[in-house]
């Protein structure tokens, strides 16, 4: 008993030094102080007395740290002055971005949709330097889509500032978007929430099946719909809508004519940044 005290307290040896030198368990030490009520040196003692051993230091001091550039760039001041490509990616986004902030409070905005070449496209323009991921759905009848997500603050609170918030869908209203620019805005919405349908219809009243385009725009936000329907009926010349529940969402329909004034609304400017499947459909529809 008196040896354990002797190594314990003037020798500084720990339970498991002793252990050691007796070459038997710790746990068993730690008993035999139990047993015979010995006081056992709390840990922070031990903790003091390497700090007062401390010789001089026999490793070189550790080099400072260097902030490295980050890999992936980005243009985080994009959206804070109203261009043709901010405008179309910002519709893009108001249909199939989101915005989430994760438990740590780190802010992010994410794109999503099938076509890669847009995706890329849309990439250039932000000056990104972020990887696309490619989702695979099990499911038959959905396509695979190609993601890029991109942390910053800086653009998130530029998103709330235009009125574009977290879990959006049921709640978006359209921002305020210049005249000059809303023609950018819509083609970028319609390319993400927006479809057109060119084929033949029989009508009564005909014995040759007439041509027909349709163009249509979904969202889960009534709002959002009246807000596109009354920018196209104001700037487009179209008859001014009201969005209808159908499958989960609101759509609007707009028939053959005011197809065509979508159309020459929403491609009147000289741009790369389009949906090329979908303007195909419209330039059909034209050249038949």
């Amino acid at each position: 008993m008196r040896l354990l005290r002797k190594w314990h307290w003037k020798e500084n040896l720990k339970h498991r030094d002793i252990a050691s030198r007796l070459k038997i368990p710790r746990s068993t030490v730690t008993r035999w102080f139990h047993y015979f009520n010995i006081p056992t040196q709390p840990g922070s003692r031990f903790t003091n007395l390497n700090l007062l051993n401390m010789g001089p230091r026999k490793t070189p001091p550790a080099k400072p740290k260097t902030s490295k550039p980050r890999p992936w760039k980005v243009r985080e001041e994009f959206f804070e002055t109203w261009t043709g490509e901010m405008a179309y990616i910002l519709g893009f986004f108001c249909a199939d971005g989101t915005l989430t902030v994760n438990p740590r409070g780190s802010r992010y905005l994410a794109l999503q949709i099938s076509d890669r070449g847009l995706l890329l496209k849309i990439k250039a323009c932000f000056g990104i330097g972020h990887k696309l991921s490619l989702k695979r759905h099990r499911t038959a009848n959905w396509k695979d889509a190609w993601r890029i997500q991109i942390g910053s603050k800086r653009i998130f609170n530029r998103f709330i500032e235009l009125g574009i918030t977290p879990q959006k869908a049921y709640r978006l209203r359209m921002p305020v978007v210049p005249k000059e620019y809303a023609a950018d805005f819509i083609r970028g919405y319609f390319d993400g929430d927006g479809g057109a349908w060119f084929g033949y219809v029989h009508k009564n009243d005909r014995k040759m099946p007439t041509k027909a385009l349709v163009t249509t725009f979904t969202s889960c936000s009534n709002g959002m719909l009246m807000d596109v329907a009354l920018m196209l009926s104001r700037l487009a010349g179209v008859r001014l809508k009201q969005p209808r529940f159908s499958g989960k969402a609101f759509r609007i329909f707009y028939s053959t004519w005011d197809s065509r004034k979508i159309y020459q609304f929403i491609y009147h400017t000289k741009t790369n940044l389009y949906l090329a499947r979908k303007k195909v459909v419209f330039e059909k529809y034209l050249g038949t």
